[in-house]
């Protein structure tokens, strides 16, 4: 969850398009290239944001919930809106507890499908 979380963050701070219009049948097997991709991107800026650019660009399967899928266009959503890791960070404290619930759907249907 640890992991997820440093995930979550960088996907704030990337910033990218909004989620509006991301795919929504990516096959698994791409999805979680797209999220390992963020593991492998390490603190760098340029390279985590590249990596959620692909991740956005790649969507979710068709198995995920509405929640998690919901939570997935939160995280676009405020990687778009977000200017710094400042904003980033404020934006993710100022989520409300329903949209924290739905990230932890997006966290943990990620958790089930790209355990590595």
């Amino acid at each position: 969850m640890r992991r997820l979380l440093v995930a979550v963050t960088m996907l704030l701070v990337a910033g990218t398009t909004a989620a509006c219009g991301a795919p929504d049948d990516a096959s698994k097997e791409d999805f979680c290239d797209a999220i390992h991709g963020l593991d492998k991107a390490g603190d760098d800026f340029d390279e985590n944001k590249d990596a959620f650019e692909e991740l956005a660009s790649t969507g979710t399967p068709e198995g995920i919930s509405d929640d998690g899928r919901e939570g997935f266009e939160i995280l676009v959503d405020l990687a778009d809106e977000a200017e710094s890791t400042k904003d980033a960070k404020k934006a993710a404290d100022d989520l409300s507890s329903d949209e924290e619930k739905k990230v932890e759907a997006f966290g943990k249907y990620v958790g089930e499908t790209c355990a590595a």
